[in-house]
């Protein structure tokens, strides 16, 4: 999942210089369904695929900051009822660190 994930970051929020977000949506064999671009301040998602397998959610940083907003923690929280016991991988993305596997919980 790193490696899509660091794709995604790479044509998706190279050189955007705004908070948004992502969320990408992955079959069983790893192929994406579907991609999903959101403003991250205001959550405006309401659905995912029923047929996905797995997804990621990147959150993208343009300041640099390596910690989650309230916001992405109130997406996550939301993604992770509508997925269903799917999983969920967070991924927070800036320019300086790249794309890096958020592992917490505590959202």
């Amino acid at each position: 999942m790193q490696k899509l994930a660091e794709q995604l970051m790479e044509s998706l929020m190279k050189r955007v210089w705004s908070p948004f977000s992502a969320l990408v949506s992955v079959d069983q064999e790893g192929k994406i369904l579907d991609i999903c671009q959101f403003d991250t301040m205001f959550g405006n998602i309401n659905s995912v695929p029923d047929e996905a397998a797995s997804f990621l959610l990147l959150t993208n940083h343009p300041e640099g900051y390596t910690a989650l907003y309230h916001e992405d923690c109130e997406n996550i929280k939301r993604i992770r009822t509508m997925a269903r016991g799917r999983e969920v991988h967070v991924f927070i993305c800036t320019e300086d660190t790249g794309c890096v596997e958020f592992k917490g919980e505590e959202t």
